[in-house]
């Protein structure tokens, strides 16, 4: 109950709930030793859309806040839940100011530790010609995906897909045409 801080009195406050009253609450969390819902009646959070990582998908571009800066990128929430944008996904952005709001897209969820990895990376917030590769199965021959140069050498490029797929890219006379077509392809792009 938003209104409880600490010790309060459990008659006073039942009267509220009295029998055949109807209230809206959100479950928070499920405790397995009490085997009970931990539920809240906070208005915030009953119409909070993204409020555990089973709300958000891979691919989906959300508004973030930013919550704090760190030495290789930003912690952020989207609603409710964690979010990290750090590494190669992040791209510098001048306003980094705690409280402000920033386009993203979901890169990676992990529902274990409730935190999800997101880009800012301009080639992933495009709305046309973002072709988000998030699942294995989606691998065909002649499919084209969206995807980040995360190290180059003399024989290939090594690319990062969204959910911790990877893909490699050789280098060669057969495909010099395509690696021309694509641009100047480096580390970061």
């Amino acid at each position: 109950i938003k209104s409880l801080k600490n010790n309060f009195d459990i008659d006073t406050t039942l009267v509220q709930f009295s029998p055949n009253s109807h209230h809206d609450i959100r479950i928070m969390d499920y405790n397995v030793m009490e085997d009970c819902y931990l539920c809240t009646n906070d208005e915030k959070l009953l119409k909070e859309k993204y409020f555990s990582t089973h709300d958000l998908k891979i691919g989906e571009t959300v508004n973030a806040k930013i919550n704090e800066k760190t030495a290789n990128g930003l912690k952020l929430t989207i609603g409710s839940i964690r979010a990290l944008l750090v590494g190669a996904l992040y791209r510098k952005i001048a306003k980094t100011e705690s409280g402000s709001e920033i386009r993203v897209r979901i890169v990676e969820i992990e529902h274990d530790t409730k935190i999800v990895h997101v880009t800012n990376q301009p080639g992933f917030l495009k709305k046309e010609n973002v072709f988000i590769l998030d699942d294995k199965t989606k691998v065909k021959v002649g499919g084209i995906f969206t995807g980040l140069v995360m190290k180059e050498s003399a024989q290939f490029y090594n690319v990062l897909f969204f959910n911790h797929i990877k893909g490699r890219l050789p280098k060669n006379s057969n495909n010099q045409d395509e690696l021309i077509a694509m641009g100047n392809l480096k580390e970061g792009t």
